[in-house]
């Protein structure tokens, strides 16, 4: 797989969300989804992905208005920031709101792991 075939998928089959997380006090949080009818393509990205030290949250089956259908899930910041960096310069559809997810993880991000690093020292 090459990330050119993966830029034009996520193009057609993917989705950037933002989800409110307070319960863990996230104001924001920054999702990849990747949807199909079909389960084995999204096994082979979830292969790839880890191939390029992407982790993501396995494949699970998701209930909509169309019947259903497979989902691939990223969630971890640094998980998305890598797979984003790697899309953008492929994506068409999706370019600028990536650009613009990549953007917020990496002001809403870089600030955490400072205050991260601070408490470290103490």
């Amino acid at each position: 797989m090459e990330w050119q075939y993966l830029a034009g998928f996520f193009d057609g089959e993917g989705n950037i969300g933002y989800h409110n997380q307070p319960k863990f006090k996230i104001k924001r949080q920054v999702a990849i989804q990747i949807s199909q009818k079909t389960k084995p393509v999204l096994e082979q990205i979830g292969t790839f992905l880890q191939s390029e030290g992407i982790s993501h949250w396995g494949i699970y089956s998701q209930k909509n208005k169309w019947g259903g259908a497979y989902v691939l899930r990223i969630d971890m910041a640094k998980d998305i920031n890598t797979f984003l960096e790697a899309l953008i310069p492929y994506l068409i559809v999706k370019k600028e709101q990536a650009e613009v997810a990549s953007k917020y993880l990496e002001e809403s991000v870089i600030p955490f792991q400072k205050i991260l690093h601070v408490k470290r020292r103490n």
